[in-house]
């Protein structure tokens, strides 16, 4: 076969998929009703090149706190609304604060109780059925919803009950229970701290979705990140995820349940049944471990241990290896029409970070960078809105505009 009739072949397949303006490279196969999506030849030249605005449009968050609504403690979700108002959701003091575009205080709901509309937890914030918002508690299942203009409407409380375990509410109000790929592991990594056999240990679990009559559908099994332990439990005993560690990732849009373990450059695309509808593939060069990573990651460990454990944290860290290479991806999301975001692993010392950007159809069609210290709360199809600390860790919501900006 010729470059040229091949060049065609690829042509034709891409627009049998709807693929207006899908790179030229993309190959789209069937196997057993099962669409395969190969993005491997595309290169950076052939996609669109995304940024953000140079500095943000709106930000809110204070350091002088006159401003209680703007003091910030554990940002777990934020979304706009379709009036361009901005929720936010802080894990710290149980609230969903609501601002007006221009970042204007209007209104706090939820706060910390037991009573209608209160929370005992606030582990994210989920947006269904338009402009309804669920304020996720724990345990799983347990969620207060309100309307747009922060009026209760009900607590619900679905299952299952998995002590430890949290979840999201999917556009059409079922309960995705993502066990693993946010460390929410129950008691598992503890039983396995005291009584496991081996020092390594990998949770395995499964991904379920419970519908409103609490019936439970299982849909695909997952596994969660690389542990390491050393030393004897109620003596010297440290248990951490190994530097690295591979974990499996998930996102969704109205249709599909996307999940991707982090070994390979491949997302299934599920329907809300568990069937895979979908696998999306790309190519992309490993993202080397370098000194400065493994000097990064220690530092973070001992950081994060009390004085009195530094010592444990000291000769876990002489024991345990570090892998060539960054696992093939760090993380993915959706924006709010669905299309698909998968975040790269960023090189040692850079600025910035490039998430590749797949149409819902799955072929790859831009590369949006943003800067590294950003954490992306929601994409929206003009606008990002992310959460940044500063040097003191204050926390501050930033919406920069979405630009898209032609071919690299």
């Amino acid at each position: 076969m010729t470059r040229w009739i091949y060049g065609f072949l690829v042509v034709v397949m891409a627009a049998a998929c709807g693929g207006s303006g899908v790179a030229p490279g993309a190959v789209v196969r069937d196997s057993a009703g099962i669409t395969i999506v190969d993005n491997s030849a595309i290169g950076p030249g052939d996609i669109e090149a995304w940024a953000l605005s140079p500095s943000p449009t709106l930000e809110l968050g204070s350091l002088d706190g006159r401003e209680v609504a703007e003091q910030f403690n554990s940002i777990v979700g934020a979304t706009r609304l379709r009036d361009g108002s901005i929720v936010i959701a802080d894990g710290g003091s149980r609230e969903l604060r609501f601002f007006d575009r221009d970042g204007t205080h209007q209104e706090t709901i939820g706060g910390s109780g037991e009573g209608p509309g209160e929370l005992g937890r606030l582990f994210s914030l989920d947006r269904i059925h338009g402009d309804t918002l669920v304020a996720n508690d724990w345990p799983v299942g347990n969620a207060a919803w309100f309307t747009v203009d922060g009026a209760f409407v009900f607590n619900s409380m679905l299952g299952p009950y998995w002590p430890g375990l949290t979840g999201h509410f999917l556009p059409d109000g079922t309960l995705l229970a993502d066990t693993y790929e946010r460390r929410s592991y129950g008691n598992e990594i503890e039983s396995w701290a005291v009584n496991g056999p081996e020092d390594f240990f990998r949770p395995h679990g499964w991904m379920v979705r419970a519908l409103r009559d609490s019936t439970v559908d299982t849909l695909r099994s997952v596994v969660g990140e690389e542990w390491f332990r050393r030393g004897v439990w109620r003596q010297d005993l440290w248990i951490q995820a190994l530097p690295f560690a591979h974990n499996t990732t998930v996102a969704w849009n109205a249709d599909r349940i996307l999940v991707g373990e982090t070994e390979r450059r491949e997302i299934e695309a599920l329907d809300y049944a568990g069937n895979i509808a979908m696998l999306i593939r790309w190519d992309s060069d490993p993202v080397p471990v370098t000194a400065d990573d493994r000097d990064q990651f220690e530092s973070y460990s001992l950081n994060r241990a009390r004085q009195n454990r530094q010592a444990h944290v000291r000769r876990w860290l002489d024991v345990i290896s570090y892998p060539e290479a960054k696992p093939a991806f760090k993380e993915i999301t959706t924006d709010r029409s669905g299309r698909l975001f998968v975040r790269n692993w960023e090189a040692s010392g850079r600025e910035t970070v490039d998430w590749l950007v797949f149409d819902t159809d799955g072929h790859l069609m831009a590369n949006l960078t943003v800067p590294s210290d950003l954490q992306l709360l929601e994409i929206g199809v003009d606008y990002v809105i992310g959460l940044w600390r500063d040097e003191l860790d204050v926390e501050f919501v930033r919406v920069y505009e979405l630009r898209q900006e032609g071919t690299t």
